[in-house]
């Protein structure tokens, strides 16, 4: 079975956290997934994905922006800009997207949120002791604003010819 998001790696790390009390805890995997999509310039049915977790005391969904828009202008520049809007996912309440300007337009990054209290609850944390949020990331689309590529398509050609990378 392909997977479509690489959740189940930091999922497993913090509950093996959680039950060895090595709180707060911060994990971070990066894996290939594939999705069922149609394929158009920032979307590719397979992809690199940066999966992150942070659980502790008293985390917030500023403390969530704040990790999201101090990593990305670590990796693009200061100068990028970065936007988040609201959104849902399953597992995550309040749930982002975040956004960042590329060739003029807003690209989609990835989505983020705070833990849901059924997730902390079913690792076995006690969300009235704990938070926590998640985020999933892009990498290609880092990739394509980091050095200016206008299709992700690129990425997955093969062709030998195109040594622009």
């Amino acid at each position: 079975m392909l997977r479509t998001h690489t959740t189940s790696v930091t999922a497993r790390a913090l509950e093996t956290a959680g039950k060895e009390d090595r709180l707060p805890a911060a994990f971070v995997s990066v894996g290939k997934i594939f999705r069922n999509e149609a394929t158009d310039f920032s979307h590719e049915m397979q992809f690199f994905q940066i999966d992150g977790t942070v659980v502790g005391e008293n985390i917030s969904v500023a403390d969530l922006k704040g990790v999201l828009a101090h990593f990305y202008k670590k990796v693009l520049g200061e100068d990028v800009d970065i936007e988040f809007r609201p959104s849902f996912f399953p597992f995550t309440e309040p749930s982002l997207e975040v956004f960042a300007k590329f060739k003029g337009k807003w690209l989609e990054m990835g989505g983020s949120g705070m833990l849901h209290p059924n997730v902390l609850r079913n690792i076995g944390l006690d969300p009235e002791k704990v938070q926590g949020f998640a985020f999933g990331l892009g990498l290609d689309r880092i990739a394509m604003i980091k050095w200016g590529i206008p299709d992700v398509r690129l990425f997955y050609q093969g062709d030998l010819r195109l040594n622009q990378f």
